[in-house]
């Protein structure tokens, strides 16, 4: 709603006489803070009809004054009475009086009739009412009372010099200030309706979770470790294998690492329960957050990445700030091992402000669970709740086999898996073992070399796309990709499998397109087939990675075969 200088100006306008008031305004954040609620009081009550017109008055007249350089004209600038009539209701008070200090005093912010009686005394006189509230301790009620005066003389304020104009301007803004900042909640309240689309949200993440292509999640097995120096160390005596969704459902941890080798599930494991926690918002009213970490290419709040998360402006961490606090949201960190910061310190830097966002005292009640490959010094909650991710057991296995393939392929699969022994061993992760199905599934043969399952797997699922959705796309994927990572390698200093935004992978695509003459490419439905066959997943609204960092390096070794 307020454009920048709008708000400059109002901080402006106020800092000084604000000092006055209240010492504690020489905190230039908690001024500003107010400021934004008083934004979002305009952005909510612009669009209420019984109070739209006025505020929509008062903004096109600060407006004026700031772009224009012109006075105010008081007669469209003076809100109070909408300010007391929305605090009014949102106390469940009944305002009786068409006197503001009457309606002062039945709000209690008059607190007492004595008070109430000697301020109509002083009214119209501003230095003696000043004098008085200073000895009684209320100079706070000056700005407020001083816009009640305002409005009651409105037609008698036309030819007043431009100290006094000046005067009467930044206390309205006080008033304004401060009257908001007593609607706090209830205008957050309404901001998060106008702002941030939930329902869609929760409805995208069921959505996208429940269209995967046959893919039935086995809750991950781990242990509680309670060594902090190893991954593979933990406590015989009480390291019970458990679900990890019976850990995380027991509300015993509030934060809480998983970590595990790659492939074994971990980022699997975080978006079952975001799923979980989407089915059960009707109930809870908690919001499921993943941050997938690899988006993290410089130091940014938490509260920032979670705007970005949520699709809201990052201006709004306010509002993040607010739903935490009111314990409307369930934190998610994926892959500390990917935080795409190349330089060491910050790097370091940025787990120091993880590490310090998630052990705030005012945080203590946010959920938070993190995962890592390993518990090492560049990391974040080595002393707090740790569990391992465990590998499949054979009964796992049998039950991810039998969820996640075709019926009458069921058989076959589990034949073709024992005649190959290192498969064997590569069957324990289910994203391994995902693969292992597809390939099967597509009448393919397994490789005998684990390290070619990648490339085998992809051309499976290429292959089946020609063959069963015949989408000529298909045809063009691999040389696509290649060229993809290629541009992403000599363009960016990036760590592996980094994310790309909207705007640049479109024009990388029709780069390419253009010199195949490709005629008619449609770059954002070719983009749409990646995510769909689960090569590109969207990491945060409108970035790309490739959904298995083994995607990444494939393209990126037959570039570098090509090169040999």
């Amino acid at each position: 709603m307020l454009k920048k200088n709008l708000k400059n100006y109002i901080e402006e306008a106020v800092r000084d006489k604000y000092q006055k008031i209240d010492k504690s305004q020489s905190n230039v954040i908690t001024l500003r803070e107010k400021i934004n609620n008083f934004d979002r009081f305009l952005d909510v009550y612009i669009k209420d009809e019984t109070y739209g017109n006025y505020i929509e008055k008062f903004y096109l007249e600060l407006e004026k004054m700031v772009c224009d350089e012109e006075k105010m004209s008081f007669k469209q600038g003076v809100i109070i009475d909408e300010f007391l009539k929305i605090l009014a209701i949102s106390r469940n008070i009944r305002l009786d009086s068409t006197n503001n200090l009457e309606n002062l005093r039945t709000l209690n912010i008059i607190t007492n009739d004595e008070m109430l009686e000697d301020i109509k005394l002083y009214f119209n006189d501003k230095t003696s009412l000043e004098k008085y509230l200073e000895n009684k301790g209320r100079i706070d009620l000056i700005p407020i009372i001083d816009s009640c005066y305002i409005s009651s003389n409105i037609n008698n304020l036309d030819c007043i010099n431009i100290n006094m104009y000046w005067d009467y301007i930044s206390n309205l803004f006080i008033a304004y200030l401060e009257l908001a900042n007593k609607l706090k909640d209830n205008i957050m309240q309404q901001y998060i309706l106008l702002n941030l689309n939930i329902r869609e949200y929760i409805h995208n993440i069921i959505e996208n979770y429940e269209n995967k292509i046959n893919f039935k999640y086995i809750p991950s097995s781990v242990v509680k470790l309670t060594s902090y120096d190893f991954l593979d160390e933990f406590d015989d005596e009480n390291g019970i294998t458990l679900p990890f969704t019976k850990v995380n459902d027991s509300g015993k941890y509030k934060k809480i690492k998983l970590i595990g080798y790659a492939g074994v599930g971990k980022t699997t494991t975080l978006e079952y329960i975001e799923y979980q926690d989407a089915l059960n918002y009707d109930k809870t009213n908690i919001i499921p957050v993943i941050i997938s970490l690899i988006t993290v290419n410089e130091i940014t709040s938490i509260e920032a990445l979670i705007c970005r998360k949520l699709n809201i402006d990052e201006e709004n961490e306010e509002v993040i700030k607010y739903l935490i606090r009111k314990n409307k949201i369930n934190l998610y960190l994926d892959g500390i091992n990917e935080i795409n910061i190349l330089d060491g310190n910050k790097r370091k830097e940025f787990l120091n402000l993880l590490e310090d966002f998630i052990n705030k005292k005012e945080n203590k009640d946010l959920k938070v669970i993190v995962t890592d490959r390993d518990n090492d010094k560049v990391s974040v909650l080595n002393n707090s709740n740790t569990f391992l991710i465990q590998g499949m057991n054979d009964s796992d296995i049998n039950e991810f086999i039998e969820g996640n393939s075709m019926p009458d392929k069921v058989l076959k699969i589990k034949e073709e898996i024992s005649k190959n022994e290192e498969i064997l061993d590569a069957i324990t992760h289910p994203i391994m073992l995902k693969n292992i199905i597809t390939i099967i599934e597509c009448e393919n043969k397994l490789p005998q070399n684990i390290e070619d399952l990648v490339s085998v797997y992809l051309d499976s699922i290429i292959k089946r796309e020609l063959e069963e959705k015949n989408d000529e796309y298909a045809n063009y994927i691999n040389d696509f990709l290649k060229y993809l990572v290629k541009n992403i390698v000599t363009t960016k200093d990036v760590l592996a499998n980094p994310p790309i935004s909207h705007f640049e992978i479109i024009p990388i695509f029709y780069e390419i397109a253009d010199s195949k003459k490709i005629e008619d490419f449609d770059a954002s439905r070719f983009l749409d087939l990646l995510i769909k066959m689960g090569i590109l997943k969207e990491v945060e609204f409108q970035k790309y990675a490739f959904s298995d960092e083994r995607f990444f390096q494939k393209y990126y070794n037959d570039i570098i075969e090509e090169i040999d």
